[in-house]
């Protein structure tokens, strides 16, 4: 028996929050309590614990309008606003309420400012969103039915030299947490190609995707560079010892699944078990072995097993490392990892926040991506997480997340993070409108994949944000042209039977 549409729980929340009340709802709650927060504070009165959690219900409130008034059927959650809106409710909402809720972390002053910037940045980001809206989606439409002679030389070659750049930083000491400064600095000059170089993996994975899940082609050679690109891309973020670079892969195959194919792989559901109870103690195991004295022949065959030998010993057999404590201390640590509320804490607790920053001006980061350093001499060093872990008493070594919110607070406070955030979700927005004005084409579904990937990363601070977008904007135009030809990114001759939706 069919599904009436119109009886969907998405459709009824899109008609609620769509419809007169949503409004009023919001403007009932927000106006009295924002009035009450603002006399609060101008008393003096302590009122931690209740003033957070209003102003957390009030993110989750406005939170879910907004994917109302977005529109929640079909493909909308992979639509970058959507996904920032998903990605916010968990790190700055969800995971801070369950380290409170467990004693893993102490609800205080600072993190009741921390949620009052939050609540500001993201209501600003969804009113400048809301604003331009537009009852369009993308809709994935091929531009060819079978996989092209280009598209599969092409991405062997992406295949070839990007595993060959993975060994080399290998074997050089470059890789990963594997890496060591002394061999960092020595290889300074041609560091930047070799990652690049190694990033081509990743892309072959994406263009692969999509031809094989996309649109399922029955070419063999596209499935083997799909599979030789997927595995090893896992494996290598195993040995790198980043967390980031496990998921990416994992990611990337579940957003071209689901955006091809019209849903979600039951697989998602498990990814933040496999998180919490596999890859944060591993990691953790891992890296404490390279710290130890493992680095220095990580990056021979020989060491490289005993590492991992060792590193899977510790985080799971081990006496203790499956116990009820273990277990406990992996969600503890996997819990303050994710937490963005915790970042902006650190950033709006420092004395003074101005003190992070440095010569970087936010208007002018496209021009450090635009203007290599050989040319301009003088072009500020993006050091902020440095900064960061030396004011808060971390090693000068490590680099803490400094997020967009915290960056936009340092540099010109409240208004600051209220102005720049309205802007971003206005731009945001018109990039949206923009990608879902036709049917897309493969070459504007892997553009827009690799655009994910700066726009989705909540740990940089704004400016580094928008440069490391511009670059791989300029990065995706240059590749996809390789890959793909004269491919229009918007198919002239693409019809909407059959296409696939993001709203």
């Amino acid at each position: 028996m069919p599904i009436d549409p119109s009886k969907t729980i998405a459709s009824r929340l899109e008609r609620v929050y769509a419809g007169p009340l949503g409004p009023l709802a919001l403007l009932a709650i927000s106006v009295p309590f924002g009035v009450w927060w603002f006399f609060s504070q101008m008393r003096g009165s302590s009122s931690t614990p209740v003033s957070f959690d209003a102003m957390a219900a009030c993110f989750v409130i406005l939170a879910m309008a907004y994917l109302g008034l977005h529109g929640l059927r079909n493909m909308a959650w992979t639509s970058l606003p959507v996904l920032l809106t998903f990605e916010a409710l968990a790190g700055f909402v969800a995971v801070p309420a369950w380290q409170f809720a467990t004693g893993a972390d102490t609800l205080d002053s600072s993190y009741e400012l921390a949620m009052f910037l939050v609540l500001i940045a993201f209501a600003a980001f969804w009113l400048g969103s809301a604003v331009l809206m537009k009852e369009k989606g993308l809709r994935f439409s091929p531009s060819i039915g079978y996989t092209s002679g280009r598209v599969l030389i092409a991405s062997v070659v992406m295949l070839v030299l990007g595993g060959l750049g993975k060994f080399v930083l290998w074997k050089f000491g470059l890789f990963g947490y594997g890496g060591d400064d002394q061999s960092r600095g020595s290889y300074s000059g041609i560091l930047a190609w070799l990652t690049f170089m190694s990033d081509l993996l990743g892309y072959a994975l994406v263009v692969s995707a999509i031809e094989v899940l996309g649109k399922r082609s029955p070419e063999r050679a596209i499935k083997v560079v799909f599979w030789l690109s997927f595995l090893p891309s896992i494996g290598f973020g195993i040995i790198s010892g980043m967390k980031s670079d496990m998921l990416t892969p994992i990611f990337d195959v579940i957003l071209i699944y689901g955006v091809t194919r019209r849903q979600l792989p039951r697989i998602t559901v498990i990814i933040p078990v496999v998180l919490i109870l596999v890859i944060y103690p591993f990691t953790n195991a891992f890296r404490e072995n390279l710290n130890v004295g493992y680095r220095a022949q990580f990056n021979t065959l020989g060491g490289m097993k005993e590492t991992l030998v060792k590193s899977f010993d510790d985080a799971f057999f081990s006496f203790g490392a499956a116990s009820q404590g273990a277990t406990s201390e992996s969600f503890r640590q996997a819990s303050n990892r994710v937490s963005y509320l915790t970042y902006v804490r650190d950033v709006s607790s420092l004395p003074n926040p101005s003190m992070l920053q440095t010569d970087e001006k936010i208007w002018m980061a496209p021009l450090y991506a635009l203007v290599p350093r050989f040319l301009w001499k003088s072009k500020p060093i993006m050091s902020k997480g440095g900064i960061l872990s030396v004011l808060v008493g971390r090693p000068g070594s490590t680099s803490s997340a400094v997020t967009p919110i915290g960056d936009l607070y340092s540099a010109n406070g409240t208004w600051g993070v209220a102005i720049g955030m309205l802007i971003w979700g206005l731009f945001v927005q018109l990039s949206m409108n923009w990608i879902g004005s036709k049917p897309a084409s493969e070459r504007m579904l892997f553009a827009y994949l690799l655009m994910l990937r700066p726009l989705l990363d909540m740990e940089n601070d704004f400016t580094t944000m928008i440069a490391a977008a511009v670059q791989m904007a300029i990065m995706a135009v240059v590749i996809s042209y390789a890959i793909y030809g004269r491919s229009p990114f918007i198919p002239r001759d693409a019809r909407g039977e059959g296409a696939f939706v993001i709203q």
